[in-house]
C-alpha cells in the first residue's frame, strides 16, 4: 500500500465472489472527512462462527461479554485513504503478532473486538446500518425486507438503490436476479446452470451411495 501513498482519495475493498455494485459508493462520500466506513449485520456476535472467532482470539468470557451486539462485517470496508491505511496497519500487526500461532480466518473477531472493546477509530467510524445504509450485507436478511425496483436494483428500507450489496449469493431468489440482470447480454440464465449443476452433482452423489451401499451388502451377505 505505501507505494501507493497518495494516489487514491477514498479506497474500498470487497469479498469480489459475493458482492454486486449497483451504484457509485464514493460519490456519497466526495467532500467527507477522514473516516472508515464499515456495514453492520442483523446477525449477533452471538451466533455462529463470529463467536467461534473471538473465543479463538480473547477467550469465552470475552465473547459472552459481547454477545448482545450486532456483527460489524469486514467483508466490505471503505474510507478515505488515510484511515483506510491507519485501520490495516493496525489490524495486520494484531493479526500476525499477537495470534500468529492460533487460526487464521479471525480477522472478523478481531476487528469487532477493536470496535467494541478498544472503540478503535470511534471518531471516524461511519457506519451503514444493514437497513438502511448504502452498503448491505444481507446474508442473514429476511426475505421480506430485501426488495427491487423495477430493474432488478435490491432497494435499502429507505426504498433508496443501495450501492454495494454483500452475501447476494446466499439468497437463491436473488441470485436468480442479479444473473439474470446481468448476465442478459450474454443471453445466459447462469442461475438455471448453477441450479442444474447442484442437481446433477446430488444425483451423481445418490447414485454412488447406492453403488456403494449395494457393495457393501453383499460383501457382507
Amino acid at each position: 500500500m505505501n507505494e501507493n501513498d497518495g494516489k487514491y482519495k477514498l479506497v474500498l475493498t470487497a469479498d469480489l465472489r459475493d458482492s454486486i455494485f449497483q451504484k457509485d459508493l464514493f460519490k456519497l462520500y466526495e467532500n467527507h472527512k477522514p473516516f472508515l466506513g464499515i456495514s453492520k449485520e442483523d446477525l449477533y456476535l452471538s451466533e455462529g462462527m463470529n463467536r467461534e472467532w473471538l473465543e479463538t482470539a480473547y477467550g469465552v468470557n470475552v465473547a459472552k461479554s459481547l454477545k448482545n451486539k450486532r456483527i460489524f462485517c469486514i467483508g466490505t470496508l471503505w474510507g478515505t485513504e488515510d484511515k483506510f491505511k491507519e485501520a490495516s496497519d493496525i489490524l495486520w500487526k494484531k493479526l500476525g503478532s499477537e495470534w500468529s500461532t492460533k487460526l487464521k480466518v479471525i480477522e472478523q473477531g478481531v476487528f469487532n473486538y477493536l470496535i467494541y472493546v478498544e472503540h478503535f477509530l470511534s471518531d471516524y467510524l461511519v457506519v451503514s446500518d444493514n437497513a438502511s445504509g448504502p452498503v448491505m450485507t444481507i446474508g442473514s436478511t429476511h426475505n421480506k425486507y430485501i426488495t427491487f425496483d423495477s430493474d432488478d436494483n435490491i432497494l435499502n428500507e429507505k426504498g433508496e438503490i443501495a450501492s454495494v450489496v454483500h452475501q447476494y449469493d446466499r439468497k437463491p431468489y436473488v441470485t436468480r436476479k442479479i444473473y439474470n440482470k446481468y448476465c442478459r447480454e450474454f443471453n445466459v440464465d447462469r442461475s438455471d446452470i448453477i441450479y442444474k449443476t447442484f442437481i446433477i452433482l446430488n444425483i451423481y452423489s445418490l447414485i454412488i451411495a447406492i453403488i456403494f451401499i449395494y457393495k457393501f451388502k453383499r460383501r457382507n451377505s
